[in-house]
C-alpha cells in the first residue's frame, strides 16, 4: 500500500504551473519539475533557475510558510518577462486570498 501526501489546494492555476501555498514549509521555494515532461537535466535546472530568480528579483518570496510550484510542458514558451509576470500574478493571487481570509 503507497501513502501519498495531500496537497493543498491550490490558489492559482494557469496553462503553465499551478502554484500551492504550503503552511508548514522547511525551504519556503519547491518547484516540482515532472521527468517525463522536461527529459534533460539541463532544461529541468533552466525552469528552476528561471523561476527562482524571477521570485528572487520581483521580491515575492514568502514571509512564512513557502511556495509549491507545479511546472506544464507549455512553461518552456515563456520568455523570462512573460516568467516574471505569470509568477507576480499569481503571488499576487495568494496574498489578496490571504487578505480576505484574514478579514472574516
Amino acid at each position: 500500500m503507497s501513502y501519498k501526501k495531500r496537497l493543498p489546494r491550490h490558489f492559482y492555476t494557469s496553462k503553465n504551473f499551478r502554484a500551492f501555498y504550503l503552511k508548514e514549509a522547511v525551504h519556503p521555494i519547491k518547484i516540482a519539475v515532472p521527468k517525463r515532461i522536461f527529459r534533460t537535466a539541463v532544461l529541468r535546472n533552466k525552469v528552476k533557475r528561471r523561476i527562482k530568480e524571477s521570485l528572487r528579483v520581483n521580491g515575492l518570496a514568502p514571509c512564512s510558510g513557502g511556495f509549491l510550484f507545479l511546472i506544464y510542458e507549455s512553461f518552456l514558451d515563456l520568455d523570462y518577462q512573460e516568467t516574471s509576470i505569470e509568477l507576480i500574478k499569481a503571488v499576487k493571487s495568494h496574498n489578496q486570498q490571504q487578505v480576505t481570509n484574514n478579514e472574516h
